[in-house]
């Protein structure tokens, strides 16, 4: 297969596995799997710029907006989290923060990416006034009303 036709059904599948995911809720792959393609198709965009595609699941995070919900826009975008299976991966991480920062010792705190909701809340002297979840990530669903319903 040529590597345009690669980048074709790689994007074809991750819109598809993204829609089972985020609008249907059925998964039928795991995350480590699905992040493997989306890897191998960063690597293949990269080396093949000619074919650039804004609407590339590399180009996206999260989900479709929900008719159910008033949509707004984020104050700032929402980017989505970086996966990371070796510790190659981190080393070539903390490599890169190295060489950005004017420091000898990085201290770091980590914590387990758990899958769910992202939510971006806005507070005015204490008070909620927005929460938006990360949608496509420069527009989210308006769920205020919904989360003031939540406890604290």
């Amino acid at each position: 297969m040529d590597n345009h036709k690669k980048i074709l059904e790689l994007r074809k599948i991750l819109h598809e596995h993204n829609h089972l995911y985020y609008v249907k809720n059925e998964p039928k792959i795991s995350d480590y799997e699905f992040d493997l393609m989306l890897n191998e198709l960063e690597k293949l965009e990269l080396e093949y710029p000619e074919f650039d595609d804004p609407n590339s699941p590399t180009k996206r995070v999260g989900s479709s907006l929900s008719n159910d919900f008033r949509t707004s826009a984020h104050n700032f975008q929402m980017y989505s989290l970086e996966n990371s299976y070796s510790r190659a991966d981190l080393i070539d991480w903390e490599n890169r923060i190295r060489k950005k920062i004017d420091s000898s010792q990085i201290s770091y705190c980590c914590e387990l990416k758990l899958d769910g909701v992202s939510v971006s809340l806005s507070y005015k002297n204490g008070d909620l006034v927005q929460g938006l979840t990360r949608g496509d990530g420069v527009n989210g669903d308006d769920i205020t009303e919904n989360l003031k319903t939540i406890k604290t």
